[in-house]
Order: structure tokens, then sequence, then C-alpha cells
């Protein structure tokens, strides 16, 4: 089957390559490591084992949510940490900045997530994330004189204000629409179509 893939692939001009190629598995021990496809040795991935491809990290693994879920986090971070500059300069309007975070960290923290089997642990996780986020975004200082709870009401109230001037919507939101938008693309196909078999 795999030889038939590869010579179709070459048909229309393409390759199949070692390294992008893999085989992936549920079993979680196989005494095979590679598969010789017609001159490609294809290494083989039990469960518990993945593969970072397109900026996902795919497995066959029941735990595929919770690998993914921690990928996302630190594709955010990084997103965020790159424009960390410009996301918490007090001297660009908080607008702009929201604006900004809304283009740049918010895709790379949902990105494929919606096609995955999520915990409500795992959707709480992004909440938490972006919640701190805006935070440093939106800047805030504990005054020697308050309490732990005068100051989170401050930092509520700021963070009520800056979405009165750009709506930054709720990442876990944001989540449950685009699984909902994934269910209805899904419920177009034909009941026995390989993409509602695989989601199955």
């Amino acid at each position: 089957m795999l030889a038939l893939l590869k010579e179709e692939l070459a048909n229309i001009g393409l390759e199949m390559h070692e390294s992008k190629t893999k085989i992936m598995t549920s079993f979680n021990e196989t005494n095979i490591d590679f598969i010789d496809v017609d001159g490609l040795l294809l290494e083989v991935l039990p469960d518990g084992k993945a593969h970072k491809y397109l900026g996902r990290i795919l497995s066959c693994s029941d735990a595929r949510g919770k690998g993914e879920v921690a990928n996302r986090i630190k594709a955010a971070w990084g997103a965020f940490h790159k424009h960390r500059r410009w996301l918490t300069n007090r001297h660009v309007p908080v607008q702009f900045r929201l604006k900004l975070f809304d283009a740049v960290v918010t895709p790379a923290a949902l990105f494929s997530l919606a096609t995955l089997p999520l915990t409500s642990s795992m959707i709480s996780q992004i909440g938490v994330m972006q919640t701190e986020m805006l935070r440093s975004i939106i800047g805030w200082v504990r005054l020697p004189s308050d309490d732990w709870a005068t100051t989170m009401r401050r930092m509520r109230s700021r963070l009520d204000h800056a979405s009165r001037l750009h709506f930054v919507a709720p990442w876990e939101l944001q989540l449950k629409r685009n699984q909902w938008g994934y269910a209805q693309h899904l419920a177009n196909f034909i009941n026995d179509s390989w993409q509602k078999l695989v989601v199955q």
C-alpha cells in the first residue's frame, strides 16, 4: 500500500521523504522500528511517541490532546515573547497592543486544537495562559497598602476598561466556536467518508 502511495506521488511530481513520512500505530510496543518501502526506511512510531509536523505534535496516543495543548502553550508564549517589546510598551495605546495580541498570539495558541479531544482542564489551561498574558499587557502594580483582593479588583477594572477599547474574546470561547465549526464541517460529509471515520 505504501509503495503504491509512493508511486502515485511520483506520478504527480512529489517525493516521499524519510524524515517527513512516519508510520504511526496505537500499539504500545512493536518489534519493528523501520519498514522498507521501495528503498525508503520509514520509522514506525508506537503509542507514546510523537512526530512534529507543520507545527503540530502528531501521535496515535490517547493523550495526544495533552501533548498538543503543551505544544500550543509553548508556541503561544514564543509568539508573546517575540513581540513583548510592543505588547507591554506603555507608550503604545492599549487597544493597538490588544489588536497585535489577537493577530499574533491568539492564532499560535488555538491552531488545530478544535480537532482534538480536550478535557475541561486542558481548555482551562488555555484560558489561564490568556489571562496571564493580558495582565502583562495591561500592566499592574501592587500597592503596599492593598491586600490581594483589592489588587485583583483593580486589575479586573483595568482589563474591563481595555476590553471596551478592543474586545479580546476569551480563548476558551473561541475554541468552542472552532469546535462547533469543525463539527458542522464534518456533518457535511457522507457517513462513510474517511474524515468521519478518522474522527470516530
